[in-house]
């Protein structure tokens, strides 16, 4: 999973700060996602979506934010709020220290099968 992170990205810091930068820039209740494209299972890009939509609603391909989702992360402020209050910078530094990206890779390589 690393080296198609890699590809995609530059490195995995540089995918982290690009996901937490599109989790912070969302506003509202919602979801972030790594995601594959449709068009070609070696790209993988970042979206977010509002209240209970995901990436493969019918109205995200017309955003281009269509994808086959990978890896999320919950924006709404029940996951949050409890523990960190406003400081949403902190869940997010959180987060990333209980990624299973053995999971996240399970879950690109079940998802890429279904495609090829």
């Amino acid at each position: 999973m690393e080296k198609v992170i890699h590809n995609a990205f530059g490195s995995l810091s540089e995918f982290k700060e690009r996901f937490t930068l599109a989790a912070m820039g969302h506003l509202g209740s919602g979801w972030a996602w790594l995601n594959i494209s449709e068009k070609n299972l070696k790209e993988l890009f970042i979206s977010t979506t509002l209240n209970h939509d995901h990436p493969q609603m019918a109205e995200n391909r017309t955003k281009k934010t269509f994808g086959l989702p990978i890896f999320t992360l919950d924006l709404w402020e029940h996951a949050y709020y409890l523990a960190y209050k406003n400081r949403k910078a902190d869940y997010f530094e959180s987060f990333w220290k209980i990624v299973d990206w053995s999971a996240v890779a399970e879950n690109y390589r079940k998802m890429a099968a279904k495609f090829d």
